[in-house]
């Protein structure tokens, strides 16, 4: 793997180098109010290229930042609603006791209005 790696990054430099060679024409290149003379055309290519590639990449990690603020403010949000499920099933069990409380009680009364027997329920 790592012999493919060298062998990509090689051709990459010779396709590059060649590029270049290809194109050392001269060039102006005006920005408002200032010129440059005489620069290579590959040079202004790659600037082209580079200044391209790096707006791209500003722009992700913009882009990656609200990602994350967003999932950020998600997980707060999971956070609060498993503390309130937590909640819920506290009370859910508390009410279920109280409910069983109150039926074991009535099934008592029950059993001693009709005389303890118990054989009616």
């Amino acid at each position: 793997m790592r012999y493919l790696v060298f062998f990509l990054w090689l051709i990459f430099f010779f396709l590059f180098v060649g590029f270049a060679v290809l194109n050392m024409h001269p060039v102006k290149v005006s920005l408002y109010f200032y010129e440059f003379q005489n620069i290579p055309l590959f040079m202004v290519i790659i600037a082209s290229i580079l200044v391209g590639a790096i707006s791209s990449w500003l722009y992700s990690i913009t882009d990656h930042i609200k990602l994350r603020w967003k999932l950020r403010e998600k997980d707060k949000e999971i956070k609060e609603l498993q503390k309130r499920l937590r909640e819920l099933d506290i009370l859910s069990k508390q009410s279920s006791q109280i409910v069983e409380q109150k039926t074991g009680q009535k099934i008592e009364e029950r059993r001693r209005d009709e005389g303890g027997t118990g054989e009616g329920v």
